[in-house]
């Protein structure tokens, strides 16, 4: 009986009367719209591009021609130079080309710092080799520029415009960090526009050692994810959501050297100025030296060699001694030792801990100034 009532019960909680409609699901809420950015964020973006390219200029550099090409024939005899032009007459001057060799021609984009004194920014490397420098301003305008400085251990030149005009870009005093927003501002070869990519900041991007000295080597790189064709836009300025620069375009880094899969490296200029105001001032820019050659196997740092009448070698420093760290900060490899060494003020003393057979000791040198590029160590090949 109680079985049967359960039965029942359970019959008549689900049962749905003859001739009823069947229950109507809610509507369902219409999807929200997609969200665009607001116009006053976009407007504010192109009016920071239009304010900056006004600061930006196109640099050209002119330079002497580069030393003569070997001939790769010059061991042929005359007989067998003879048969090879018969067979193919255009060879020579295809292998060998023009021996009058043409101009070395640089260009890139730098942008105004100082306006008052005319100042422009750019990489080291768009002007190293130039005798002559034109800059093509923002409204076409053209004028010739001088050399102020050259500092390749950072990466970074001074140019000095004819006739001061175009506004300054403010320097930032932060270091990029990573997921900032960066605007990258430049002159594209051979289009007469300015062109603005927007990305990010990846991150410090210091290059490894093995890479060798043809990079900066007190440049503390940032990559960016900013997508830059090759060709002109080295030395472009990178703003941040602010409107300072935060750092200048050094390279394009990648597998195939540019490209989708290339990262834009940066040099920030938070710790620039008072490389700046030595290079403005003097052209140049003094480092220390300790006067001796390492090598950093497994990030033990072995002296190689002394330079003759140098600081390592009047504080009795040996070959294979080993550096354990310098004015207290521990030496971990040759960028890093570089770089307390650059810190450390001409003709000032670094304190050294060292190990000579397995007996630590304390050494101080007096350092000297540097032969740029250098900042006083090489590595031994």
């Amino acid at each position: 009986m109680r079985l049967r009532a359960f039965g029942l019960a359970l019959i008549c909680a689900v049962a749905i009367p003859v001739g009823a409609a069947p229950p109507v699901a809610p509507p369902s809420p219409p999807a929200p719209a997609p969200t665009a950015a607001p116009a006053s964020v976009e407007a504010s973006r192109v009016a920071l591009i239009a304010r900056v390219a006004r600061s930006v200029v196109h640099i050209k550099g002119v330079g002497e021609p580069p030393p003569p090409r070997a001939d790769p024939f010059s061991g042929l005899t005359a007989k067998q130079r003879d048969k090879m032009e018969r067979r193919n007459p255009d060879i020579f001057g295809t292998m060998i080309g023009d021996r009058a060799e043409q101009p070395f021609r640089e260009e890139g984009t730098g942008f105004v710092y100082d306006s008052v004194n005319g100042l422009a920014l750019t990489a080291s490397h768009i002007v190293a080799r130039a005798k002559t420098v034109t800059v093509v301003l923002a409204d076409g305008n053209e004028q010739p520029a001088n050399i102020l400085g050259i500092d390749p251990d950072t990466g970074v030149a001074i140019v000095k415009l004819s006739k001061p005009g175009p506004p300054a870009l403010p320097l930032s005093n932060a270091h990029p960090r990573a997921g900032e927003a960066a605007l990258v501002v430049g002159r594209m070869i051979p289009l007469q526009s300015t062109l603005a990519t927007q990305g990010m900041v990846m991150g410090d991007a210091r290059m490894d050692e093995s890479k060798g000295d043809a990079w900066p080597q007190l440049a503390d790189y940032v990559g960016l994810d900013n997508f830059l064709p090759n060709g002109g836009l080295g030395g472009s300025p990178v703003i941040n959501s602010q409107g300072d620069v935060m750092g200048i375009v050094s390279a394009i880094f990648g597998r195939n050297g540019f490209g989708h899969d290339a990262m834009t490296l940066i040099v920030p200029v938070a710790k620039l100025r008072p490389v700046l105001d030595e290079l403005a001032a003097t052209g140049t820019v003094r480092r220390s030296q300790l006067g001796l050659n390492v090598e950093c196997p497994k990030s033990v740092c072995a002296v190689t060699r002394l330079d003759p009448n140098g600081g390592a070698e009047a504080a009795e420093l040996r070959v294979g001694d080993t550096i354990a760290t310098l004015d207290g900060k521990e030496v971990t490899g040759i960028s890093q030792l570089r770089r307390l060494v650059a810190a450390v003020p001409v003709g000032s003393i670094a304190t050294l801990t060292i190990d000579r057979d397995g007996q630590g000791q304390i050494v101080k040198v007096m350092t000297t100034a540097a032969r740029p590029p250098g900042a006083g160590m090489t590595t031994d090949k």
